[in-house]
């Protein structure tokens, strides 16, 4: 009899899974940590396509929430990811507290550091859901930030509004993406998603980022240009920078003697942070940060083999 209700309480999940889905999909938190708009495409070193996103891309044909829309659909997306621990762990109905330890120990991610990330985003959610849910948290008088408080009254934390919006597409993120088919990219993204919204980066959670080998720090509140090469044969023997990168221009300086003073190296070159390439290396899609190109200067397209990313990111 048990057995039968399991298997009703899981169809009911999955059902509500999907559910939840359609409902989020409809608005932009459903983009995820990957803001991209514009995608320039190249073919024999020369600009054949350039699609504006924003305008083109279907995933952009969302609708916009403001940060009071944030706020109101922030418990169906902390749910979407509270099912998915729940179908994980076989915790249904158990405690928020029992989660979060089982979490700890969970085999079922097996990067240290996602699976980290993925315990404390849950731990903050969970608190941050029940002061919300059950009426405990107010706005601040400058109207810019939840405040949590306990029984008493006295204030737990803060969190500021405007955070409201990239804590969604985090948690969309790690409940609706193959958190095991997260490469170099994808942890990059969790990890500065999960740094911008929490503060508790003890030596514990320094010492899991540590052994993440090629993290770099990701400005969600960038969109990116991507600049796609991957119907190219890049020549596997010239350093990556060497090709992409170019002397820094004096648009957007008031004056020449202002450029000058920002680059006083006459054989500077740079390739600016918005930028993401793509590129084919053997059987893998490789998506490469300009950032990254910029600090291995001297390095080859196989020297950033672990860049590979799932094709569906974009």
């Amino acid at each position: 009899m048990a057995k039968h209700i399991d298997s009703i309480v899981e169809e009911f999940l999955t059902t509500k899974l999907m559910v939840n889905r359609r409902i989020m999909e409809k608005f932009d938190l459903s983009r995820g940590l990957f803001r991209c708009g514009q995608h320039n495409n190249y073919i024999n070193n020369t600009l054949q396509t350039s699609i504006d996103l924003k305008s083109y891309h279907a995933s952009m044909q969302v609708q916009l929430l403001d940060r009071f829309g944030q706020l109101a659909i922030f418990p169906t997306v902390f749910d979407q990811l509270d099912i998915r621990v729940d179908l994980e762990l076989s915790k249904v109905d158990q405690a928020f507290e029992d989660k979060i330890k089982s979490l700890n120990g969970s085999t079922k991610c097996v990067n240290p550091l996602i699976r980290e990330i993925r315990r404390r985003a849950y731990y903050h959610s969970v608190i941050l859901r029940n002061k919300i849910t059950h009426h405990i948290a107010d706005l601040s008088a400058d109207g810019e930030r939840i405040v949590c408080k306990d029984k008493k009254g006295d204030t737990l934390f803060e969190f500021p509004l405007k955070n409201m919006g990239l804590l969604n597409r985090l948690l969309y993120w790690l409940a609706e993406r193959k958190l095991n088919e997260c490469g170099v990219f994808e942890t990059s993204l969790l990890y500065s998603a999960y740094r911008q919204l929490f503060k508790d980066i003890d030596s514990e959670f320094s010492k899991i980022s540590q052994g993440a080998q090629g993290l770099l720090p990701f400005e969600h509140d960038y969109t990116y240009i991507v600049e796609d090469f991957s119907k190219e044969n890049v020549d596997l023997d010239i350093p990556l920078f060497d090709r992409f990168s170019h002397p820094p221009s004096p648009c957007g300086y008031e004056s020449i003697l202002e450029f000058e003073r920002a680059h006083p190296n006459p054989d500077e070159r740079l390739i600016y942070a918005n930028r993401l390439f793509i590129f084919k290396y053997i059987d893998d899609l490789l998506m490469i940060p300009a950032l990254a190109i910029s600090q291995k200067k001297s390095s080859t397209l196989a020297d950033f083999s672990e860049w590979a990313y799932v094709k569906d990111l974009i």
